[in-house]
């Protein structure tokens, strides 16, 4: 089995909280405002759900080290579970650091069982695919057994970990080097380096990996079939996604580009078109739409083809079985228009027309998971501007439910999904960047989510989840702005 990471990144802060909390250093200037062509509701897309807009004030995603097969998802900072034909399913999650049997999500680090999926990105069962991607539901350490228990409370002790780099752009968690333990990838504004982790707690000094000019994220999984945890790397600069092939042990070959859109900002990767082989899919910042690679085998992608998410802006991509037809589709957040777009997978990988849902402002990232328990996958967006979380629950049918916002710091950027207590169902943690914190929503079991807990990082900009230290529960791991790791450790009480 092939292992598959997904990265969670800032995929690069595009928008300011005008008024309020200023710009985020670092920031290059053609980000710092819409995307050329900036036009409100493109044809072809329906509205479902409201935003409420620019809402100031301070109202209200995948483990590493789980195997996948060719059928897997990856998004941008989790671990996609599921053996090659594994079909996820969209209920069911593991417990902390749980094993999910067949049609469960298993938490980020865990291997899935049978159609199972991992990670924090896509969950929820394609054809002949478990997923994770940019968003799923994660669930707790690496290896260890679903339903030990829910916790009585948890708690999380931080420490620091230099990561080489002096800004950041993305977090990716994965077991890189295939010995069962997740490995760390570092994007920031100069290049990407990869941490071996120990298993316990502790990481290497960073090794650097080539990628195409101005990388933003990446995603690892198992791209050429040869069960070995392979990295793709999305370039903002360069337009273009950039495939490493792994030898196993950590090393990589040359990187080898394919096009995707313009100003690609996150990817995901997953079997969209069910033939078993690993996908590639990118959010395309100024090209208002999003890119699909087709896996060809071997590690060769086919020509990109092009979908509008009908909304300016979309900064990140999540994979997801929404309607139960086996198939992967996709949610793209749009920062500008602040509502997430919903892509229906037609089959084969051919994606149909839109649909939007109203977030709260600036939605920057969203993971999606089973978060009330009824079989369905939800959609929690994480809002720059709007201090808050969005959750928007799944109907079964590929539509959502209008949101209900949750408050967690200001200036949140990033999202982590994962069952931190261990009661089988998904959590959520969310990186803020202008109050230096992370805020971890617990579930109440129906999907909604009391007063979180903060803990002082720094000035988060991605956070992922998985079991660092072995211990079965799952931590957290946040890229801060000046390049720094806050690792948090969990202990269930």
């Amino acid at each position: 089995m092939g292992a598959i990471v997904v990265s969670s990144s800032r995929a690069l802060v595009l928008a300011c909280a005008l008024a309020l909390v200023g710009c985020i250093e670092g920031i290059p200037d053609e980000l710092l405002g819409p995307p050329p062509s900036a036009q409100a509701g493109a044809a072809g897309a329906t509205t479902a759900g409201s935003s409420s807009g620019g809402r100031a004030g301070s109202t209200a995603s995948g483990g590493a080290g789980g195997n996948a097969g060719g059928g897997g998802v990856a998004g941008s900072g989790g671990v996609a579970g599921g053996g090659s034909g594994g079909d996820a399913g969209s209920s069911g999650d593991a417990g902390s650091g749980g094993d999910a049997g067949s049609g469960g999500a298993a938490g980020g680090s865990g291997e899935a069982g049978s159609g199972g999926a991992a990670g924090s990105g896509a969950a929820g069962g394609g054809a002949a695919s478990g997923g994770a991607g940019a968003g799923g539901a994660a669930g707790g350490g690496s290896g260890g057994s679903a339903g030990s228990g829910p916790c009585v409370a948890v708690t999380f002790s931080p420490k620091s970990l230099p990561s080489g780099a002096t800004s950041a752009r993305g977090l990716a968690v994965g077991d890189l080097h295939g010995d069962g333990t997740p490995d760390l990838v570092v994007v920031h504004d100069s290049g990407v380096g990869w941490l071996a982790g120990d298993g316990a707690g502790g990481f290497a000094a960073p090794v650097p990996l080539d990628a195409g000019k101005g990388p933003s994220n990446s995603a690892i999984g198992d791209l050429d079939g040869d069960g070995r945890p392979d990295l793709a790397i999305v370039n903002y600069t360069a337009e273009t996604v950039s495939v490493l092939l792994s030898d196993g042990q950590g090393g990589f070959s040359a990187p080898i580009g394919y096009p995707a859109g313009a100003g690609a900002t996150a990817l995901a990767l997953g079997d969209v078109s069910g033939d078993g082989k690993l996908d590639i899919v990118t959010a395309n910042y100024n090209g208002e739409d999003v890119t699909v690679l087709l896996g060809a085998g071997g590690g060769v992608f086919a020509p990109p083809k092009h979908y509008p998410t009908a909304s300016v802006g979309p900064i990140w991509v999540a994979l997801g079985d929404f309607n139960g037809d086996q198939r992967l589709d996709l949610a793209a957040p749009s920062q500008y228009d602040a509502n997430v777009a919903v892509l229906r997978n037609q089959g084969e990988g051919v994606f149909g027309l839109p649909t939007l849902h109203g977030t709260n402002s600036a939605p920057f990232q969203v993971v999606t998971g089973d978060l009330d328990g009824d079989g369905d996958l939800d959609l929690a967006a994480v809002n720059y501007q709007g201090f808050d979380v969005s959750v928007l629950k799944g109907n079964g049918d590929g539509t959502f439910a209008a949101q209900k916002a949750y408050e967690v710091g200001w200036s949140p950027l990033s999202i982590a999904m994962a069952d931190f207590d261990g009661d089988g169902r998904p959590d959520l943690a969310t990186a803020n960047h202008q109050t230096e914190d992370v805020s971890v929503l617990i579930n109440a079991g129906d999907g909604s989510f009391p007063p979180g807990v903060t803990y002082k990082t720094g000035a988060g900009e991605a956070i992922v989840a998985a079991d660092l230290d072995g211990d079965g529960h799952p931590d957290l791991a946040v890229l801060n702005g000046d390049g720094s790791i806050t690792l948090l450790t969990m202990k269930c009480l």
